[in-house]
């Protein structure tokens, strides 16, 4: 496996996921919250993006 780098924390892991809203690939603990739409779609949005609220109430009426 690839060593990536978070491009919000800076943190060097194994596993990143790509926000929904800005884009960037974020790991673990940098993500808030994670949903799976349908079976093969996982929508994630990170903490920066949890805290705007336009983006929080769009994350939340995904389904």
């Amino acid at each position: 496996m690839m060593i990536k780098r978070c491009e919000r924390c800076g943190r060097e892991t194994h596993f990143v996921e790509k926000c929904a809203f800005c884009n960037k690939y974020v790991c673990r603990s940098c993500e808030h919250a994670a949903k799976n739409i349908r079976k093969v779609r996982r929508i994630v949005i990170c903490k920066t993006c949890f805290g705007d609220a336009a983006k929080m109430k769009k994350y939340e009426n995904m389904k």
